[in-house]
């Protein structure tokens, strides 16, 4: 007896992006697609994987100082924001804090704000750590220390345009 082979509708040697993983945390791979065996979609990388970004929301640059820990941890590591969306922020530190929730403490305007954020993904900048953070549910103080924060940054961007 033949089983009969789903065959996707797209043909051989085509090259796909493969995405793993949940929401807020998902990876991106390219791939070639060599065909089905077994039931079994077969690809071969041609990327290595890496975080997918979808934060939909615009980033605006911004240097101000931070200080992230881990939520296992009582140290705060000093850094400084490199941008922020409404959705997460850019964090750049000396080291990297461990595991894949922390803390960030940022200073905006005259004000702080302690928020609870998810490690997206972690860059290299000559000897520091860029943190790439999203933002995990925040209270109604800390959604608007963060929705303040980018309106003015926001603000500040169209002004520089006009001009």
């Amino acid at each position: 007896m033949q089983i009969a082979q789903p065959a996707l509708p797209i043909e051989p040697q085509t090259e796909v992006m493969l995405v793993a993983g949940e929401i807020g945390n998902r990876l991106v791979a390219k791939a070639r697609y060599f065909g089905c065996h077994s039931g079994l979609g077969l690809f071969g990388l041609v990327t290595r994987f890496h975080p997918f970004d979808l934060r939909g929301q615009t980033r605006y640059p911004v240097v101000a100082p931070a200080e992230v820990r881990s939520r296992l941890a009582q140290a705060w590591v000093s850094g400084r924001i490199l941008d922020i969306s409404l959705g997460g922020a850019a964090i750049e530190v000396g080291e990297r804090p461990a595991g894949r929730r922390v803390e960030a403490r940022l200073q905006l305007f005259g004000y702080s704000a302690t928020l609870p954020c998810g490690v997206v993904d972690v860059g290299e900048r000559g000897t520091r750590v860029v943190l790439h953070l999203k933002f995990e549910p925040l209270t109604h103080l800390q959604q608007a220390f963060v929705r303040n924060a980018v309106e003015y940054l926001a603000n500040q961007a169209s002004l520089a345009r006009a001009s």
